[in-house]
């Protein structure tokens, strides 16, 4: 659980006091095959009503061999906000209600403490957030993107 104020004094939705919960579960079903689960909740009563969100995670990683693991991983979050006679209250994350995406990695580990990742990540939301045709607003719904990184650790 986390707690409190977090909007800018003098903000329209009042200054509510915000309850975040949050839960997390790792379990490694085997030595080449774990599982992890991803949930928050949280809400705050503001002067328009109630903003609330929820959102979670599930992620597969298998070790393919020693240098090889493979990964997915879905997420979605939603959000209420709230409206009333006397106005609407900003978002808290995006402007979208509903965001979701989903994720494949390939982890190479050449060398200890060192790791090469290919990722290939879909997102996709209820309203436009994403920008395809423009580059000052958004214009999308969805996007996929395909990252490469490298990194070390000492």
């Amino acid at each position: 659980y986390f707690g409190g104020g977090e909007r800018p004094r003098g903000a329209p939705e009042g200054e509510p006091w915000r309850n975040l919960f949050d839960s997390h579960l790792t379990v490694n079903l085997t030595n080449a095959f774990s599982f992890q689960a991803h949930a928050d909740a949280g809400f705050e009563n503001t002067t328009f009503g109630r903003s609330s969100w929820r959102g979670g995670a599930v992620a597969l990683r298998l070790k393919a061999n020693k240098w090889l693991y493979v990964a997915g991983r879905a997420d979605i979050l939603d959000e209420t906000v709230p409206s009333s006679s006397a106005g609407s209250a900003s978002p808290l994350f995006f402007p979208a209600t509903r965001v979701r995406s989903l994720t494949a990695t390939l982890d190479f580990r050449p060398t200890d403490h060192m790791s090469a990742r290919l990722e290939c990540r879909h997102d996709a939301a209820s309203s436009p957030m994403y920008f395809k045709n423009s580059e000052t607003s958004p214009s999308a719904k969805s996007q996929s993107t395909l990252t490469f990184g490298i990194t070390a650790w000492f």
